[in-house]
């Protein structure tokens, strides 16, 4: 699972990603917390980025090496693992904090590795998705094998409500949100023409409307960009 889809152009046909990517300014120092295979950190490079990236997994790691600048296997929840990183202008964790037993030790972990002014930027799945709301309804909450908002490796879920809490108990401030669907009830799978059509203009528009009046409803992945709370202290 974690290397099928390292050749597809992540940057052309996932917005979520390509969001991340327009954030990042030019020959920035970056740190890819949970980078797998490099699949989307090796985009950065061509920005002139130098890239370190942290992952668990030892097949992952041999696979990024040679990819990004530096690549260290290692458990972000583990301290000794922090005593080989540096400052950085950006660390991301995108679909990581879900997988962690203390998500917001981690996020107060990261603090001493950020520059003056960096940026930390985070994804998360929507727990309160109206998809799983409408399961739980029927009295299902089932568990997957292959990914989604229910991926049997998450220990932790994550509302918009929870998430901003998480992030304010961790000493950081929300510079900026992002809300990413892949679609509104009418436009799912069983019906692939209307969920094509939804990606049309003026269709595309109205959706993105809908789900910005109720992100906390509609939203699949969450997208954050932080700084912390008191800029001042990091040189």
């Amino acid at each position: 699972m974690i290397y099928e889809d390292f050749n597809r152009n992540i940057i052309e046909t996932d917005e979520r990603y390509r969001t991340v990517y327009n954030l990042i300014a030019n020959d920035s120092k970056v740190l890819d917390i949970g980078c797998a295979t490099a699949r989307f950190s090796k985009y950065l490079i061509s920005k002139g980025c130098k890239v370190t990236g942290l992952e668990l997994d030892t097949d992952a790691v041999e696979r990024a090496k040679g990819i990004i600048n530096t690549v260290i296997c290692g458990n972000i929840e583990d301290s000794k693992t922090f005593e080989f990183l540096q400052k950085f202008d950006y660390i991301l964790l995108l679909d990581v904090l879900e997988h962690l037993i203390d998500p917001v030790s981690c996020l107060k972990k990261i603090h001493k590795h950020l520059l003056q002014r960096a940026k930390v930027i985070v994804s998360l799945p929507n727990i309160a998705h109206w998809s799983i709301r409408r399961n739980l309804l029927f009295g299902n909450f089932d568990y997957c094998e292959t990914g989604g908002l229910l991926d049997v490796n998450h220990r932790n879920f994550f509302t918009l409500n929870s998430a901003r809490r998480a992030f304010l108990i961790a000493q950081y401030r929300i510079i900026r949100e992002e809300y990413f669907t892949y679609g509104l009830p009418l436009f799912n799978a069983k019906r692939p023409f209307l969920n094509k059509l939804s990606n049309q203009f003026p269709l595309k528009q109205v959706v993105s409307t809908i789900v910005k009046q109720f992100p906390g409803l509609f939203t699949y992945q969450f997208l954050f960009v932080l700084e912390e709370s008191n800029i001042t202290n990091n040189g």
